[in-house]
């Protein structure tokens, strides 16, 4: 079976991202691609990072961006359409699951819900991101309550965003 191969610098937490079976797993994929494009370093991005919510539950984030134990972005990809559609529906209503994962690494600048879908040779996407800085809460709730709900378009994946994150002494080659 084809899998794919993240190399050694993405850390991948679980490897049912790596398989071809899910459509999903070619979103998060596609994803990674730009998030690389956009020169953030490889050792930057870890794949379904995991976190026990409540008693019982577990959550596993699409990708996390962030180093020395600081988050800079959560990011949920979804499939084009009604995954996504339903998924920013749960964002507006109760946080969704980027709320859940975001009282877990405070400090974090911004959740991201993203998209793609391959059409005629070209890629569509669509990301929408909350700046979480002017949020306040200690937990999900309190800060889905002190939310304006409004979403930043295409947030660190805009064209004239910059990866930020602090200097790296290691030039990014692309």
């Amino acid at each position: 079976m084809s899998e794919i191969d993240y190399g050694k610098g993405i850390k991948v937490n679980h490897r049912g991202v790596c398989n071809f079976s899910k459509p999903e797993n070619l979103v998060v994929l596609e994803c990674v691609i730009r998030l690389l494009r956009k020169g953030y370093p490889a050792r930057c991005i870890e794949l379904e990072k995991t976190w026990k919510l409540g008693h019982r539950g577990k959550g596993r984030l699409d990708i996390f961006v962030g180093q020395k134990r600081k988050a800079f972005a959560m990011i949920e990809c979804k499939n084009w359409g009604e995954d996504y559609l339903k998924e920013r529906d749960n964002i507006l209503e109760d946080g969704g699951q980027l709320f859940s994962y975001l009282i877990q690494e405070v400090g974090t600048k911004t959740i991201v819900l993203s998209c793609s879908k391959i059409e005629a040779d070209a890629i569509t996407i669509q990301a929408e991101a909350v700046d979480v800085s002017k949020l306040t809460g200690t937990n999900s709730d309190e800060l889905h309550k002190s939310w304006d709900r409004s979403f930043i378009r295409d947030g660190i994946f805009h064209e004239s965003a910059a990866p930020d994150l602090p200097p790296f002494s290691v030039p990014i080659i692309m």
